[in-house]
């Protein structure tokens, strides 16, 4: 499986508890391997890791150890390591997504599995204004050569390049990331990856410092984004950034 220049592959030794429901006779035969791999599943799959990144898909399970039954619990527990594809894009990285989202602040950017790419106005090249009535950017275009002066927009629905300028992570909802760069949060994700929705929850994974992992579970009168990539297309980024179609000609 080829791994994309934006994820890196993640090894994690956790105790992943192997709990069965004596009610479900399916559950009773079910194979631990199998069992085991679903608990990994709900646990990690489209879950944001502190200062880390999402993780994407399980890669593999390298070991699972004997299963351990504590008297406060009927569940056995077994450790095991296993290594995850994980989303992290580096600074300098090129994104490639589609506008989801542009205010008076700027620009998000959906990734399709990530939704929380945020493009701030100060990083959109000048000069520029937002024209608020039709809700899009507009950068005003000039090559220098005493040309007539292009104005090219940035609007949703469409392609866009973007640099990757940093990552942050908002371990509580309680931080200041509602005014943090971009349009305040801009509405949040349960799991900071997928679809965006209404509930009020966030889920962050902090995988420590010894192997272990603690789920962090908050619950928030607004919504909370638990990881947010900053983007620029402004010159000193470089060259090919913005509107993919910018870029094209009519044939």
């Amino acid at each position: 499986m080829p791994i994309a220049d934006s994820s890196l592959l993640l090894s994690l030794s956790l105790s992943i508890p192997h709990a069965i429901s004596f009610s479900n006779k399916q559950e009773l035969g079910k194979p631990t391997d199998l069992a085991i791999i679903e608990v990994i599943q709900q646990t990690f799959i489209d879950k944001v890791l502190l200062d880390v990144g999402l993780v994407v898909t399980i890669y593999d399970i390298l070991e699972i150890g004997d299963g351990y039954v504590y008297h406060s619990d009927g569940g056995a527990h077994h450790k095991v390591v296993f290594r995850a594809v994980v989303f992290q894009p580096f600074p300098g990285e090129i994104l490639v997504g589609k506008v989801s989202e542009c205010t008076a602040e700027g620009l998000r950017v959906s990734l399709d599995f990530f939704e929380d790419v945020y493009l701030p106005s100060y990083y959109i090249p000048n000069p520029q204004h937002y024209n608020k009535e039709d809700e899009l950017w507009v950068w005003h275009y000039d090559d220098g050569g005493g040309g007539k002066e292009m104005p090219l927009t940035l609007e949703k629905g469409h392609p866009i390049r973007v640099m990757v300028e940093s990552i942050k992570f908002f371990p509580s909802p309680y931080g200041d990331n509602a005014d943090d760069d971009a349009q305040g949060g801009g509405g949040g994700t349960e799991n900071g990856g997928g679809n965006h929705n209404n509930n009020n929850t966030a889920t962050v994974i902090d995988p420590g410092g010894n192997g272990g992992a603690t789920m962090i579970t908050t619950t928030t009168k607004r919504q909370h984004v638990p990881m947010k990539v900053i983007s620029r297309i402004d010159l000193n980024a470089g060259q090919g950034l913005g509107m993919t179609h910018w870029y094209t000609t009519d044939e």
